[in-house]
């Protein structure tokens, strides 16, 4: 069985890119032997090369600005609020937004996972429905995405851990 992690860069023009290493990997010669035959690139590859070569530079949550919350949902939804938040330009369009770590896990079925990130207005009480958040949201399960920059842009990680998984 071929097992591949997506992982995905967009930086809202949506280059798309897929490999196979963890945040906490670094990308090896030896470990990109064992990858050939098993990474998927789309988009411009060698922006992706460069991601797999150098540490990339993930955002820490603020723990002075917290969401109201703790949980959303309910039962097998149940969606915990991460503590902190990101004050960042997520879109690259000039302006910082507020966003909240959110993730689900269940363990039902074949299980759900979701690791993500939404905006939330400024008092940090509620998420907001917008067109940034719809592209936000988990499109699948086993979808993780976290947000980082590289010369001065924001992209977001995006490792979709099914091979059916659509980005």
């Amino acid at each position: 069985m071929k097992f591949i992690l997506m992982f995905a860069l967009i930086a809202f023009s949506f280059p798309v890119l897929a490999e196979v290493c963890k945040e906490s990997d670094m990308c090896t010669p030896d470990l990109l032997k064992i990858l050939n035959g098993k990474v998927q690139i789309q988009g411009d590859e060698s922006l992706c090369k460069t991601f797999l070569s150098e540490k990339l530079a993930y955002f820490k949550f603020d723990k002075s600005h917290m969401f109201s919350k703790r949980n959303l949902g309910g039962g097998d939804t149940t969606i915990h609020i991460s503590e902190g938040s990101l004050y960042i330009d997520i879109n690259n369009d000039g302006q910082n937004e507020r966003l909240i770590g959110m993730n689900m896990y269940s363990g039902r079925g074949d299980g759900c996972d979701q690791e993500y990130t939404l905006q939330v207005n400024e008092a940090l009480s509620e998420v907001l429905k917008n067109k940034l958040n719809e592209l936000l949201q988990p499109i699948s399960c086993r979808y993780y995405t976290k947000p980082f920059q590289y010369k001065n842009k924001v992209y977001i990680e995006n490792r979709a851990a099914r091979l059916d998984a659509k980005i």
